[in-house]
């Protein structure tokens, strides 16, 4: 399954320092030899609004564990929420949200809502 983790909010010019330290840190937590995320940075567009993320493919509800734990991390430096959900061919569905607003991500949970049985 096709998964991703987008910061929730879409940042204003007032937070571009931020953006651009939560983009680093995403792009840093990808690395260079992981096959199975990719890093997402792009600009409001006409097919939808701005994503800053990871997306990444996932066998087993427990690989979740360690994107959120490393996601709540930066959401509470930054102060922002981030949305997961799955990708179905050119498809982004929400499941649910998880940081400053939302609290701490259940990985269990999430693996629920994403169809994990």
């Amino acid at each position: 399954m096709k998964v991703f983790f987008f910061v929730a909010e879409p940042q204003d010019d007032s937070a571009t320092q931020d953006t651009q330290k939560i983009a680093e840190q995403l792009q840093a937590w990808v690395g260079e030899d992981n096959p199975h995320a990719v890093f997402i940075h792009t600009e409001a567009c006409e097919q939808g609004g701005a994503r800053l993320g990871v997306e990444m493919k996932i066998k087993l509800p427990k690989q979740l564990n360690t994107p959120l734990e490393a996601f709540y991390k930066i959401a509470n430096e930054y102060q922002c929420d981030f949305v997961v959900g799955f990708i179905d061919g050119d498809d982004y569905e929400e499941v649910c949200f998880f940081g400053k607003e939302e609290g701490k991500p259940d990985p269990f949970a999430i693996g629920c809502y994403l169809g994990f049985e």
